[in-house]
């Protein structure tokens, strides 16, 4: 299982993970968002550093030494509500507005994923354990965008 992945790439779908990656697009470009999961909500994310990584480690691992049936694997990151995003957002773009509008079919999505990922399993079969924190992932999906040539506040 991969958790919703956080990327600096221009261009992403539209799951219901997506809404972190279209929120710090919005600050980026100093416009307001509309949330459309409830902010509350808490939704397993990765850095695509963090998965690459964890992906090396499977592919790597030796598999005599796999506890998990069928080496099926969860890659954990963080996991974090979208209003513990917008803080984190806030603290580079202090004027970012944020509107709450549940759209119905994410909402349920969102209640239907796990809040986290285990680690455990991970850390003992693969030696992986996520090292990319929130702080550092808005810093870096930020700045991605200002290198496009898209102002924020810093």
């Amino acid at each position: 299982m991969l958790p919703g992945v956080l990327h600096d790439a221009a261009t992403w779908g539209n799951g219901t993970t997506e809404y972190a990656l279209s929120a710090l697009l919005a600050a980026s470009k100093g416009q307001d968002f509309v949330c459309p999961v409830d902010p509350e909500v808490m939704l397993p994310m990765i850095h695509v550093d963090d998965l690459l990584r964890g992906l090396i480690a499977l592919q790597d691992a030796d598999g005599r030494r796999l506890h998990e049936p069928e080496q099926g694997y969860a890659i954990p990151g963080l996991s974090f509500t979208a209003n513990q995003l917008f803080a984190k957002i806030h603290e580079h773009v202090p004027e970012f507005n944020v509107f709450v509008e549940l759209d119905q079919n994410m909402s349920k999505f969102a209640k239907l994923w796990p809040d986290t990922l285990s680690t455990k399993e991970s850390r003992a079969d693969l030696g992986y354990e996520p090292k990319v924190g929130l702080p550092e992932i808005v810093h870096k999906l930020l700045q991605a965008h200002l290198n496009r040539g898209i102002q924020y506040s810093t």
